[in-house]
């Protein structure tokens, strides 16, 4: 359990040594950096060299009694909801190696680092417990297909260690994953090596976890990076949203349809197109596909049985004011067990918040979801198995430079119950 403040925890003393402490690592991160780049060390060799200015406390946003990662994280890092409730959380901006592990009790431990520092990899999660992460980004910024990761390597929960697994037969990061009902794992799309020097691919391959081998794939019909892949309780596979920079901007391209993979056939095909263009997805329990557009305010349902769009009442999810489809990725949505969607904190205009809102497709209403604790934006959302979400990591403030300050990280985590509809710092 924390320890209480004391009366002496806010002296003015105190809160000098505070001051001072938070200068010196300020100071020292500047003769890091300096050294670094003299010795012209890698990113992931670096980020360990750093790593323990970012779990050291008093630089950072904070919130007293709140349980804290382990390493900063507001984006490229993978998340993975373990078989026995715990949460994988790798890899990151930077690029960084580093892992760590939370414990529903509100607890985060750091576990072996991967064995190559890696920025927006897939994490899947195997039949038999184990994580699969492959690929993403060697390059922290600027960065180009050739950057891009084959790599991969699996995560072992009962001993918190990694093995190294077979290399994919392309490099790409940002793409989309997920496990067929037949235990292998397919990756598809990301950036990659292609005709320009950052190439979003529309490739796909297949992880088999017998043999431990990958194989190609037919191609997608959509180039795409930072899809959503979800697999259907019919066993296809579904490939939604995304974006691709290799084409102009034509009607029916990859921000409105989606493409479904076959295993039994190998073959893809896309999906009719959607009247919005798609921002975001997620499975719903009746086995559609809930996707919303770009602005937040128009939801859509679609069946892969009839291959039909519903449209669903305006939800106005993150519309809050003046909100543009820029803030989008500022404001994580995620979708609850019960088929309900909970946004969380995100920009409005400049300023973040700590407001939480929900939406039930069925009726189309729009709800509450209390506050949080902690203002943030660019910070992760995870449905437990519990069915409350864990919110961790993400920045205070949007706008600007502001945002790769370190007085701006966030490093708290807390937990929503959208039964009681009230979050707790655990």
């Amino acid at each position: 359990m924390p320890r209480e403040p004391s009366s002496q925890d806010n002296s003015p003393r105190t809160r000098r040594r505070v001051r001072e402490a938070a200068l010196a690592l300020a100071l020292l991160s500047v003769c890091v950096a300096s050294i670094a780049i003299s010795l012209r060390l890698l990113p992931g060799q670096l980020d360990r060299a750093i790593n323990w200015m970012l779990i050291t406390p008093g630089h950072e946003v904070s919130t007293p009694g709140a349980p804290r990662v382990r390493h900063y994280r507001s984006g490229g890092h993978a998340t993975t909801l373990l078989a026995d409730g715990r949460v994988l959380v790798c890899g990151g901006n930077s690029p960084t190696a580093s892992a760590e592990v939370y414990d529903p009790s509100g607890v985060w431990t750091l576990v072996s680092p991967m064995s190559t520092a890696r920025g927006s990899p897939s994490a899947t999660l195997l039949a038999d417990g184990r994580v699969l992460v492959a690929g993403g980004s060697s390059c922290v910024h600027s960065c180009k297909g050739e950057d891009s990761l084959s790599s991969a390597e699996i995560f072992h929960p009962g001993t918190g260690l990694w093995t190294p697994a077979a290399s994919m037969k392309i490099g790409r990061a940002h793409h989309a994953a997920s496990r067929l009902a037949d235990g292998r794992v397919v990756v598809a799309g990301g950036i990659g090596v292609g005709s320009s020097s950052l190439s979003v691919i529309s490739t796909a391959e297949v992880f088999n976890p017998g043999p431990g081998t990958w194989t190609l794939l037919e191609p997608m019909p959509h180039e795409r990076t930072d899809a959503r892949a979800d697999t259907l309780p019919d066993g296809r596979m579904i490939v939604v949203g995304g974006m691709s920079w290799n084409h102009p901007r034509t009607p029916g391209d990859e921000r409105i349809t989606g493409d479904l993979f076959d295993p039994s056939t190998g073959h893809w095909k896309s999906t009719s197109p959607s009247p919005e263009e798609i921002a975001w997805s997620a499975l719903q329990p009746d086995g559609s596909v809930l996707i919303l557009d770009d602005r937040g305010d128009v939801a859509q349902s679609y069946s892969p049985a009839t291959d039909l769009w519903t449209a669903h009442s305006a939800t106005a999810l993150w519309r809050y004011s003046s909100t543009s489809s820029s803030d989008v990725a500022a404001v994580p949505v995620v979708a609850l067990s019960d088929g309900r969607l909970l946004a969380t904190g995100g920009r409005i205009d400049h300023p973040s918040t700590a407001n939480a809102r929900m939406f039930d497709p069925l009726p189309g209403a729009v709800a509450s979801g209390g506050a949080m604790a902690t203002v943030r934006s660019a910070h992760t959302p995870v449905v437990l198995r519990s069915g409350r979400v864990l919110v961790f990591g993400g920045v205070q403030d949007w706008s600007g430079r502001e945002k790769f300050a370190m007085t701006n990280w966030v490093v708290t985590s807390e937990v929503f119950d959208p039964v009681t509809g009230t979050w707790s710092l655990r």
